[in-house]
């Protein structure tokens, strides 16, 4: 077995996704409707969506990796999703009515 104290150390470098990321992903979209994306106007709300459910994704599968995986654990469960999906949803939607800009500090 590879020492842990070295391994927590290092920097790790993957480059390929972990099995449980491209699940995720679809477990996040699985949850999302058509009316649900297409509700704001704005052009970044689609792909700021696909950020937050990469993120979701992420936090989730490393979630199995336990002290590794984190240094401080968090649970990012659906419940964190959805109301960062609705925050995004209404900034995002507000700034496009008023043609103002993207609040990118708050979100």
């Amino acid at each position: 077995a590879f020492p842990l104290g070295i391994l927590q150390r290092s920097l790790k470098v993957v480059t390929e996704p972990p099995d449980g990321l491209k699940l995720n992903m679809r477990q996040s979209y699985a949850k999302l409707t058509d009316p649900d994306l297409d509700a704001c106007d704005s052009p970044v709300f689609k792909p700021l969506v696909y950020v937050l459910a990469f993120f979701h994704a992420v936090t989730q599968d490393r979630r199995k990796f336990g002290r590794i995986g984190w240094n401080v654990p968090y649970d990012f469960n659906e419940s964190d999703f959805k109301i960062s999906f609705q925050l995004l949803e209404l900034y995002l939607q507000k700034a496009y009515d008023a043609k103002g800009e993207i609040p990118w500090e708050t979100l």
